[in-house]
């Protein structure tokens, strides 16, 4: 049986999963006004803190997703296109992180990701096989980076999941190669 939809500007069931340490985290689907979706999830000592910090979490994405035109992103859209709606949200949310971090992963981003044959991949057509694939390609040119790339892969695939981009996220499982 389907779940069903939600209507604009709704908020849907929360889903609890107690992990190992005790701690509660809680997911919630939502639809904004403009009738895309997401997802989101927190976690908190107890169910109702988890419930509380998932719902405004929720509402606060509802209010303020507004990309540019520009910055639509759907299923047909590129990696280059992610990445930089990517990297803007990031831009807007880091007021204590340290800005060398996200400098290092938008380089990173923007040379391995967002550039070539990659970047012009669309979201419906990615696959786990294509990431082990360019991760692989970037490893025999440069083993540091491949490390790096292999994180930011995984944050851009969660990314267009959160925004319900992508069914399920390609980069989720996948074992990396060391050697």
């Amino acid at each position: 049986m389907t779940r069903a939809g939600l209507a604009p500007g709704d908020i849907g069931n929360v889903a609890y999963v107690t992990k190992d340490s005790g701690v509660i985290l809680a997911r919630v689907r939502f639809r904004r006004e403009d009738g895309s979706g997401g997802r989101v999830s927190r976690t908190g000592p107890s169910r109702a803190a988890a419930r509380r910090a998932v719902m405004e979490a929720a509402r606060e994405q509802m209010k303020d997703f507004e990309l540019d035109a520009e910055l639509t992103l759907n299923r047909d859209s590129t990696l280059a296109e992610l990445v930089e709606a990517y990297l803007a949200v990031q831009d807007e949310r880091n007021e204590t992180g340290t800005r060398q971090y996200l400098n290092d992963e938008a380089a990173v981003a923007r040379k391995y990701i967002a550039q070539k044959d990659f970047g012009a991949t669309t979201l419906r057509k990615l696959r786990p096989s294509l990431i082990v694939a360019e991760h692989r390609r970037i490893k025999r040119k440069r083993p540091g980076r491949a490390r790096q790339f292999a994180t930011v892969i995984r944050k851009l695939c969660a990314y267009a999941y959160e925004l319900d981009l992508v069914t399920s996220n390609p980069a989720l499982g996948i074992k990396l190669t060391r050697s």
